[in-house]
């Protein structure tokens, strides 16, 4: 997640924050839009099985030419 543009981060126990940040979302129609098309963009990016698979099919071949020299 991308602080402020896939989502937030707030610190943990923070109340306060937690409710403004929820009022903000809840009353920003464009905020939650927005938010949700990147959120869902930077995760079809970032964990799409089809590319998961090919990073570590990538690891894997790496790891092994390193065994080889």
């Amino acid at each position: 997640m991308i602080d402020g543009e896939t989502g937030f981060v707030i610190k943990q126990n923070d109340i306060p924050a937690f409710v403004n940040t929820v009022m903000a979302l809840a009353n920003d129609v464009q905020l939650r839009k927005k938010m949700g098309a990147r959120g869902k963009r930077f995760v079809k990016e970032n964990y799409d099985s089809k590319i998961l698979n090919e990073r570590l099919v990538s690891i894997y071949y790496g790891m092994l030419s390193e065994t080889g020299k």
